[in-house]
């Protein structure tokens, strides 16, 4: 027992991965008011290293095997606070996008915490399920514990360079999020759509690209047009990397569509240039990568689409960020299979400079 020697040395496991939604609503309620990892839609492994935690002794620690996911998702804040706060997440094994459990794609880590505070983080990924047996040749990568401190939402942001993250800190200091000018909201769900009607124009995600509608919009009936009867930006929820076009009004969206509608005087075509940006895909890539499901995809959420950083511009500097834009929705508009890409070459050029980005910055951007 641990009481009789104030905790354990060692706490090692497998917890149980169980989605919030598939728990009893008298256990929830437990869960809810006994830890502080029931945060959101959490996942019952947080409550695991959670009691895990609880259960050491002053310098005892704990090693678990569980999904990665919860470093930067919403619903691990509440086990992010309390590890960061109160603990020290050592050592980070990415084993993520191996095969590691049969028949299951789980996305795992393995974490090494302990009960004292610490100064730094080790982490290492794995290419290969081979290179376990040889895991000190696995390049590893430090960071500082105060930047995870530093973070209002205690991401474990811990397989990138200092030079990355001071790359990211200067985008950040030079902008404000998409939900401080922006109400973001889901289309509409399948129980409230009447597919067999033909009163009002409809778009599925599967028809959204960047800059333009592909394929033939669905007609469909429903009591709840209203909404979408002003122009907004829209983004698929499922996709390999952020894109987003102009609704024109009145055509409604389907669910698996996220909406964004302004909430001040703010111009469309200039936010969605900075959408489709590269430096804006970069960006979220460093946040959010370890969200990813199978085949690579960000499945995204309100929240982090609200995240997303607009360069603080006047009026003027917005000018020659639109002028191309509109150039890309007419070539699109002419014909979809318009190549518009050195007209999106030079937006990209035009957003490093709104963040007075470098030569060596841009090279650390485009990957090369």
């Amino acid at each position: 027992r641990p009481s009789d020697r104030n905790g354990f040395d060692i706490v090692i496991g497998n917890p149980p991965y169980i989605r919030r939604t598939s728990i009893n609503e008298n256990d929830k309620k437990y869960y809810d008011r006994q830890y502080k990892s029931a945060t959101k839609q959490y996942d019952m492994y947080l409550l695991f290293i959670e009691q895990g935690m609880n259960i050491l002794n002053k310098k005892g620690h704990l090693c678990f095997i569980n999904p990665i996911r919860f470093f930067n998702a919403d619903y691990g804040f509440g086990c992010r606070k309390l590890l960061a706060e109160n603990y020290t997440l050592k050592y980070v094994l990415d084993i993520s996008q191996l095969p590691v459990f049969q028949n299951a794609m789980t996305y795992p880590c393995i974490l090494l915490v302990q009960k004292i505070k610490g100064s730094e983080i080790v982490y290492q990924k794995l290419q290969n399920l081979s290179e376990i047996e040889d895991v000190q040749c696995v390049k590893k990568i430090f960071t500082n514990y105060a930047d995870i401190l530093s973070d209002p939402d205690f991401k474990f942001i811990v397989d990138v360079t200092q030079e990355l993250r001071s790359l990211i800190k200067k985008i950040n200091s030079h902008s404000e999020n998409i939900s401080s000018l922006f109400d973001i909201a889901r289309g509409l769900p399948n129980t409230k759509v009447n597919f067999a009607g033909n009163k009002y124009r409809a778009v599925k995600s599967t028809n959204v690209r960047k800059y333009f509608i592909e394929g033939e919009l669905k007609t469909i009936n429903t009591d709840f047009a209203d909404i979408f009867s002003q122009e907004m930006i829209i983004m698929p929820r499922t996709v390999e990397y952020l894109q987003s076009m102009i609704k024109e009004k009145d055509i409604v969206c389907l669910d698996r569509i996220y909406y964004l509608i302004p909430t001040q005087k703010v111009n469309l075509k200039f936010v969605l240039g900075i959408l489709n940006s590269r430096l804006t895909n970069f960006w979220f890539e460093f946040y959010y990568k370890t969200t990813k499901v199978q085949g690579n995809y960000f499945d995204l959420n309100g929240n982090q689409i609200g995240s997303i950083p607009l360069p603080n511009t006047s009026a003027e500097q917005q000018k020659p960020i639109i002028a191309l834009v509109d150039k890309i929705l007419s070539a699109k508009k002419d014909n979809p299979q318009n190549d518009t890409s050195a007209l999106e070459s030079q937006i990209d050029a035009l957003v490093y400079n709104l963040y007075g980005l470098t030569s060596e910055e841009i090279t650390v951007v485009e990957g090369k």
